[in-house]
């Protein structure tokens, strides 16, 4: 990747169609410690998450975190594919491995220390962008997820992310 950032290879990616969001809809988790997003990397390469664009919250502010994490994703998905942002929805080459948004995804175990941490204000963060310069990597055969910590508030954004060639 050398001096680029996550965010300058998102926008490449896109332009060959190798790039997605995965939208967070008005997702209303049942509780605090529920997984509302999952990525598992099946394929080749590694995929990188470059950011969450306009991450907003209602009702509650709550504490958000993306974690690694094992174990089969389960529960009833909101969204099971993701949107190309070259082509859109439905459209295009889909990333290698499976994602979902769900009020509550199931049968997952953290593994090991949250890559990443904030606390959602809805006075403060609403629209907020998170942008991660280096990108969070998702290797081959690894897992991530994004989990609220503490509160209830209903979600609205997208994660965006990209396939690296060549992986690490």
């Amino acid at each position: 990747m050398g001096s680029e950032t996550a965010l300058t290879r998102l926008y490449e990616a896109a332009s060959d169609g190798q790039a997605w969001t995965l939208p967070l809809d008005a997702v209303d988790p049942a509780g605090a410690d529920d997984f509302i997003a999952y990525i598992k990397n099946t394929g080749d390469d590694s995929l990188v998450i470059a950011r969450l664009v306009g991450v907003s919250l209602t009702g509650a502010d709550s504490t958000i975190e993306i974690c690694r994490v094992t174990g089969t994703a389960a529960g009833t998905p909101i969204l099971s594919a993701a949107h190309n942002l070259k082509y859109g929805s439905g459209q295009g080459a889909q990333p290698s491995g499976s994602v979902r948004t769900s009020l509550d995804v199931t049968g997952l175990t953290i593994d090991g220390t949250p890559v990443y941490h904030f606390d959602a204000d809805i006075s403060v963060d609403f629209a907020k962008n998170h942008e991660f310069p280096g990108g969070i990597w998702i290797p081959t055969g690894q897992a991530i997820a994004l989990r609220v910590e503490t509160g209830t508030g209903i979600f609205t954004g997208n994660i965006e992310f990209y396939r690296e060639w060549g992986g690490r």
